[in-house]
């Protein structure tokens, strides 16, 4: 027997049923992430956690001094704004947070990873098989820092990604970088906001960097970035999500290929980012700073030393003691002494007992060479820029300083004839195009030491070339 059907309620119904907002969708679909609420300081950028439900209490100002002799930051952390539905009714105060961090809970995020069939395969994926026939690192799976790296239990004899029974182990690479929210044009109105996401580096590179699989821990709130070692706050949650991964693990009650649940243990390995927030993160010094380097301990004065067989190479224990000693000083003018004098400060990743920056620390290829060196070579080397006009002499001057050929012949003429007196009364773009012009001279750095560079430039040539040359 046949039951009629009204198909215009049938479809009333249906169309009833359908979620009418974007809320809706994401509760019905399960898509929304889990995430912890925290005010974060303005000014410092200290992280206090948010939930007004089952803990209102929060301070209206910020408590956090960097050193027990720092006075308090004291930024505002809470505003009152009035709210009201009719403007007959009275309005009622509400105190909301100056600024919201959301963190993205890790455990959540790796137990939708681990859900997928054709992504747990490839997170179980062997170690040892790297599909190649010879020595070529194809991919990072195949760098000796990643196939040696070692577990919590310290057995030299087996690498941590080497799986042992249902045990899952994974790695990540961990990145941060900055961008304007209203477009990233040179001209126009200004602000940054960070993104700080991990990258699964079980998967292969076909999938790896889709957005579907890759963890965004959170966005740093703008309109500016965190200064220096403010950075540290932003880390803190995922360090303590990291540590709880890498000591105890995540188990987890079911997975696409272990519907009884397994034991998933995993490490942040390489730190990638471009050059400033490569050296935030790790907590090295900038790279024009006199410890411009994070992989050796020469010095700015010593830039030129292209010896690498001298360069003195950095530890990842030293490293971690300077970073300690700056932790616990007991005052600013303390804590800058020491990060003069060695270019280290504390990072949050120190408390991850594996993490070495000495090591870890890469710089993506990106930024390196399509946004840094090509981009360098294209304006200012070639000149193929629209704020540098054309002219006969090439220059790493902008306009409002490049010296003008008639003022460079010159500088040639007193450079290879002249007297020390006249050198030294030459103005600092034509003195810095002389050293570029040498191909071996720095071109940079202020007048005192470019005139001492081309006076021994020069007293060398004429001894070891003769008065001629």
């Amino acid at each position: 027997m046949s039951i009629p059907v009204d198909q215009d309620l049938a479809y009333a119904r249906f169309r009833n049923d359908l979620p009418h907002n974007t809320e809706a969708v994401l509760s019905s679909l399960d898509l929304e992430p889990i995430t912890k609420a925290f005010v974060c300081c303005p000014r410092c950028f200290s992280l206090y956690l948010y939930d007004p439900d089952n803990d209102p209490h929060l301070p209206n100002c910020c408590t956090h001094k960097p050193t027990p002799a720092s006075s308090p930051c004291n930024a505002l952390l809470l505003v009152t704004k009035s709210q009201s539905k009719t403007k007959k009714k009275a309005t009622k105060p509400n105190e909301k947070p100056v600024r919201l961090f959301l963190y993205h809970e890790l455990q959540d995020w790796i137990a939708d990873l681990y859900s997928q069939l054709d992504v747990e395969e490839f997170l179980d994926r062997n170690f040892n098989s790297t599909g190649h026939n010879d020595d070529t690192l194809w991919d990072i799976w195949d760098s000796p820092i990643l196939r040696s790296f070692s577990g919590p239990e310290n057995d030299p004899n087996r690498p941590f990604l080497e799986r042992v029974g249902n045990e899952g182990q994974i790695a990540f690479g961990l990145n941060m970088d900055g961008f304007n929210p209203f477009t990233n044009k040179e001209s126009g109105k200004k602000a940054t906001v960070g993104a700080i996401y991990l990258v699964c580096l079980n998967l292969p590179l076909s999938i790896r960097y889709k957005v579907e699989n890759m963890f965004l821990v959170g966005i740093i709130p703008g309109p500016s970035g965190p200064l220096k070692d403010q950075i540290n706050h932003i880390l803190e949650p995922l360090v303590d999500d990291l540590l709880q991964l890498w000591h105890h693990g995540y188990f987890l009650t079911s997975t696409s290929k272990h519907p009884h649940g397994r034991l998933v243990r995993g490490a942040v390995i390489p730190l990638i980012c471009d050059l400033p927030a490569a050296r935030q993160m790790s907590g090295f010094a900038g790279h024009s700073s006199n410890n411009f380097c994070s992989f050796c301990t020469l010095k700015a004065t010593e830039i030129n030393n292209l010896d690498y067989m001298t360069w003195p190479t950095r530890s990842g224990a030293e490293h971690r003691e300077l970073a300690r000693q700056w932790r616990d000083a007991t005052s600013e003018g303390t804590r800058d002494n020491l990060y003069q004098e060695s270019g280290v400060r504390w990072s949050e990743l120190l408390r991850l007992p594996y993490w070495d920056p000495t090591k870890f620390l890469l710089v993506d290829s990106m930024h390196c060479f399509f946004l840094g060196l090509f981009q360098r070579h294209c304006r200012q080397v070639w000149g193929m820029n629209a704020d540098i006009a054309d002219t006969d002499y090439p220059s790493f001057a902008q306009d409002k300083d490049r010296p003008s050929n008639e003022d460079m012949e010159t500088a040639f003429h007193i450079f290879r004839h002249g007297k020390e007196e006249e050198l030294r009364k030459l103005k600092v773009p034509a003195l810095c195009e002389l050293a570029r012009a040498t191909n071996v001279l720095s071109f940079g750095g202020k007048a005192k030491k470019v005139i001492a560079d081309l006076i021994a430039y020069v007293c060398f040539s004429t001894s070891f070339l003769g008065s001629d040359s």
